[in-house]
């Protein structure tokens, strides 16, 4: 299956619904990060930020977060749905969530 995001090099041949779709269920991470880097729609990033299933780990929300056209509201989404407050509120339970050790 191609993605022809507005971007990465073409046109939607999809909506970005199906499109998001897609990338959640039918490319492999590798992929994923891969095209995530490369998107330059806000909605579409958004979309994937709010639909990502947190048991995939921390890598493809990092290349969210690492994305330049990464906003601060997806970057707070990212960090409401993997629960960071818990870690800016009980600093010494740090071991139990490495993914913001950074902070």
């Amino acid at each position: 299956m191609i993605f022809q995001i507005k971007g990465i090099k073409g046109i939607w041949d999809m909506n970005k619904i199906s499109a998001v779709k897609a990338l959640l269920y039918d490319c492999p991470n590798n992929d994923i990060q891969k095209i995530i880097s490369q998107i330059e729609d806000v909605e579409v990033l958004y979309l994937y930020a709010y639909n990502y299933n947190w048991d995939n780990g921390f890598e493809i929300p990092q290349s969210i977060l690492d994305n330049e056209n990464c906003n601060l509201s997806i970057a707070l989404l990212l960090f409401h749905r993997d629960d960071g407050i818990v870690y800016l509120l009980d600093k010494s339970g740090k071991e139990n969530l490495p993914q913001w050790s950074f902070l």
